[in-house]
């Protein structure tokens, strides 16, 4: 699955998986933005691949002028660094209620370390309850980066109406990099979910008929993995459980599923 084609979007394909000679592309096109690529930077995390990911389907969708709102972005990173080269370009806001979940920031960490760029505005609310504080029918794009996997998959309609809320019905687009440990069983539910989403009746559809499945990510020898290093240092947010059993400790193949939806 080729990389986003200006000459034709609908070759483009709204749900793939993250690849890894698309992260290479994605590395040599954005070689000045070193808060992303530079090697301190790269921790081995699907995030190297899924914030390149992001950055360039903004640079390659979305004008001057453009109001972005970044779901559970933390210190949103790749926002940051977008604004860093374009600061007049785009207008962002950050939805996060910053709790620290999950090994997640805390809102007195952003701002007294200053780990947010000061033109991003921060709104302290959780998608899908609908809060008066995110506007009706404003945002040209709504997206988020490793953060659905932390919803319930029961509660993934709920906040897809309420992205579909915010996003303006002339040309709204939402996009999330999502991931998949493709040897589970809840992965079938979230592809299930991306692969269907004009039955859920949230408010969207694809851009075209593609269904991703994950057979192709398990024959592909090119899908881009967590690395083992990272997964090790993940496993004390996924096992809060004490009597967890030990097997689930193993090393497990996490990758990105990458789909982008417009407003029906």
């Amino acid at each position: 699955m080729d990389l986003y084609k200006k000459k034709d979007e609908k070759k483009f394909f709204m749900i793939n998986y993250s690849k890894i000679d698309d992260f290479y592309k994605y590395l040599n096109r954005y070689e000045e933005y070193e808060e992303l690529i530079s090697p301190e930077k790269l921790r081995g995390d699907l995030k190297d691949f899924q914030n390149l990911f992001a950055l360039d389907f903004i640079l390659n969708h979305y004008p001057k002028g453009a109001n972005l709102l970044e779901i559970g972005g933390g210190d949103c990173k790749m926002l940051s660094a977008l604004l860093k080269k374009h600061p007049q370009k785009y207008k962002c806001w950050s939805l996060d209620p910053l709790l620290g979940a999950g090994g997640g920031l805390l809102f007195d960490d952003i701002l007294q370390q200053k780990k947010i760029n000061p033109k991003i505005t921060l709104i302290k609310q959780v998608i899908g309850d609908f809060s008066e504080d995110v506007p009706n029918n404003f945002f040209d794009c709504v997206f988020s980066i490793s953060v659905l996997e932390h919803i319930p998959i029961d509660l993934w309609g709920r906040s897809f109406k309420d992205m579909r809320r915010s996003l303006k019905v002339d040309g709204g687009k939402t996009f999330h990099c999502i991931d998949v440990p493709i040897d589970s069983e809840i992965s079938k539910k979230r592809y299930e979910f991306v692969n269907n989403i004009e039955n859920e009746k949230v408010g969207f559809k694809k851009y075209n008929d593609i269904n991703m499945q994950i057979k192709y990510s398990l024959k592909d020898p090119q899908t881009y993995f967590v690395s083992p290093i990272t997964y090790f240092g993940w496993l004390k947010y996924m096992n809060e459980n004490k009597d967890s059993k030990e097997e689930q400790r193993c090393y497990a193949r996490i990758t990105s599923i990458n789909c982008v939806f417009k407003v029906s």
